[in-house]
Order: C-alpha cells, then sequence, then structure tokens
C-alpha cells in the first residue's frame, strides 16, 4: 500500500501543477465535474506514469543483455588467450589470463570455471608450481563433485612431485573413498603411484607395498610398480622376491617400449 501511494503523488502533484480549477466560481463547474476531471488528470498522470516505468524497465533490460554478452564474450577472449599462451609454452602468462577469466565470469558460472580451472591446474603443472596444482584440484572436487576421485587422484600426483609424501598418500586414500565404480576413475594408477613413489622416498615400504598389491589386485600391469616393489622387498631384506619383481617390472617395461615404438601415430580428429 505504500508503494502505492508513492507512486501516486508524482500524479497528484501533477494535477495540482496546472490546475487553477479549485479557483473558478464554484458556480460555473459543480463539484462532481470537478472531482471526475481531477480523476481523469490523475489516470493520465499514472499512465505516463507507468509509461516512464516500462521504458526504464527496457532500458535496463537492454543493459543487463549488453552487459552480460560483453562479459561472457570478454571472459571466452580470455580463455582463448590462455590456451594461446600455454601453446607457446608462456604457462605463468597462460595462469593470469585463465585468473581474469575467472573473475570476469563470476562464481555462478560453475561449468565455464571447471573448464578454466582444469587449464590452470595443468599450466600450473607444467610449471611445476605443484602446491599450486594441487590446489586448484581441491578446488574443482568441490565445483564438481561427480568427478571428484579423479581430481583427488591428480591432487595425490602434485603433491607426490613436490615432495609430500604424507599428504600424497592421504589425497589419494580420500579419492579412493570417493571412486566406488565399478571400473577406476581416470587418473587413479598415476594416482597410486605418486602416492607409491612418495611413501617409498620417505622410507614408509610397508604402506607403499600395499599401494602396489592394490593395484595388481585391480589388474594393473605397470613396469613402475613392480620396479618399487622390489625396492619395498629389499628394504625388508626379501632379496629373492626383490629379483623376481625387478625382473617382471624389465619385462613389463621392455615391452611396453616396444609396443609404442612400433605403434603408429593416429591422426587427430578436427
Amino acid at each position: 500500500m505504500t508503494q502505492r501511494r508513492r507512486r501516486a503523488a508524482p500524479s497528484s502533484h501533477y494535477g495540482r501543477a496546472g490546475s487553477s480549477y479549485g479557483r473558478r466560481p464554484a458556480g460555473k463547474h459543480s463539484a462532481a465535474a470537478r472531482r471526475r476531471r481531477r480523476r481523469k488528470r490523475i489516470l493520465k498522470a499514472l499512465a505516463a506514469w507507468a509509461v516512464c516505468i516500462l521504458v526504464m524497465a527496457g532500458v535496463a533490460a537492454g543493459t543487463v543483455r549488453l552487459v552480460r554478452t560483453v562479459t561472457t564474450g570478454k571472459r571466452t577472449s580470455l580463455r582463448q588467450e590462455g590456451l594461446e599462451k600455454m601453446v607457446q609454452g608462456d604457462y605463468s602468462g597462460a595462469i593470469a589470463s585463465f585468473d581474469a577469466a575467472l573473475e570476469k565470469a563470476g562464481e555462478k558460472a560453475v561449468e565455464f570455471n571447471t573448464d578454466v580451472l582444469c587449464y590452470r591446474a595443468e599450466a600450473e603443472q607444467r610449471l611445476k608450481d605443484y602446491q599450486a596444482a594441487a590446489y586448484t584440484y581441491r578446488l574443482l572436487m568441490d565445483m564438481d563433485p561427480d568427478q571428484a576421485a579423479s581430481y583427488g587422484y591428480l591432487e595425490a600426483v602434485c603433491l607426490g612431485a613436490s615432495g609430500e609424501g604424507e599428504q600424497a598418500y592421504e589425497a589419494y586414500q580420500k579419492a579412493r573413498q570417493n571412486d566406488q565404480g565399478e571400473e577406476r576413475a581416470p587418473g587413479w594408477l598415476e594416482g597410486l603411484l605418486a602416492a607409491g613413489g612418495a611413501c617409498v622416498s620417505s622410507g614408509a615400504y610397508e604402506r607403499a607395498m600395499a599401494l602396489y598389491e592394490e593395484a595388481l589386485g585391480e589388474g594393473a600391469e605397470n613396469g613402475q610398480i613392480y620396479n618399487q616393489m622390489g625396492l619395498c622387498q629389499m628394504a625388508a631384506e626379501d632379496y629373492e622376491g626383490a629379483r623376481d619383481s625387478f625382473d617382471k617390472g624389465y619385462e613389463l617395461a621392455s615391452s611396453q617400449t616396444g609396443s609404442q615404438a612400433g605403434r603408429v601415430p593416429e591422426e587427430e580428429e578436427d
């Protein structure tokens, strides 16, 4: 009710501004006629006020559409700029462009921000800023819960590369808990190897061995697994087991190298 009275105020003022009817002799105009004319002026004023509101609303809507269009174009341009810098090897510049794109997009552009953060994490890894990349992957876990396991494995890779053995192991274990599908999420083996390698480097051989046995139980065939197992077995003075592991690791590494050397590169689709 208050809002309606405020909107009527200009009309009453408008009605009074050009009217000297109230000062005319009463004989020429009856009270009823004056009320009708006054009501008509009020209605005209309200109509004019409504038109002004519609015009202003239209201008505002057009401005919002324009701002959104410009903002969307700017953020996309900044993303493309970052990708071009990555191709050129300017990873610091790429990260700056990606950060600017994120700032332009705002927090509500979840899909766009997820895409840009993935590229930023890659640029940070290429720059060997592994702590920053690990942080970016943690952001991605919150933004894209459906892919939390994969981002967690990649976080473990980054933490392992930065020498944070305990944190790498914890990141892997957390990702593994989120990975409840029939098949392991992308990045699983890389995360396991990173966590296991970090454990070996810190002397946590039993923990590392448990990871490698998990990998074998999942059907993974990788020479690095057996080589790392050999190191763990040597630490436990199981020299015969270590020799078998090294032999198996060498055999797998040789076969994998040979198969990759004989592979014909596939053409990329446009």
